[in-house]
């Protein structure tokens, strides 16, 4: 007997979950990132070890980034149904609608394009403590 009990339709929504959850860590910049200093000289884990006020469900950076800067801060019930996938697509289109200003050509999100991701994934990296103090909420 394999891991999906040969049923074809429990494989293809795993691999179709774990394409969703690689998708989510290209784009994560503390995936690309891990600071290091005297405190951390093993490095901060990528913010998994940069704390900040609990809030909403996070206490640390790499959970803000998690949580679409606190946007998306209720969990989805899994699995799936008709409802839950449309009212799903509501709070995507309110995010989109919200902060459509920071795109100025629908390409950059409509893209397939993985390298590029991780480009800019990496791009927003290199600049994320920028600003922001360990345990102070971040605005």
């Amino acid at each position: 007997m394999n891991k999906f009990d040969d049923n074809e339709d429990v494989a293809k929504s795993y691999a179709l979950r774990l394409l969703i959850h690689y998708m989510g860590d290209i784009v994560q910049p503390l995936h690309c990132e891990n600071r290091y200093s005297k405190l951390y000289p093993d490095s901060d884990k990528g913010g998994n070890e940069f704390p900040l006020p609990y809030h909403y469900g996070v206490d640390e950076l790499h959970a803000l980034w998690d949580k679409v800067l606190y946007d998306q801060r209720t969990n989805i019930a899994r699995p799936f149904t008709e409802e839950s996938w449309t009212d799903f697509q509501v709070q995507i289109d309110d995010t989109m609608d919200t902060y459509a200003y920071a795109v100025k050509d629908p390409s950059v999100y409509e893209t397939i394009d993985y390298v590029a991701m991780s480009e800019e994934s990496f791009d927003i990296a290199v600049t994320l403590y920028d600003g922001v103090t360990e345990n102070v909420t971040v605005s």
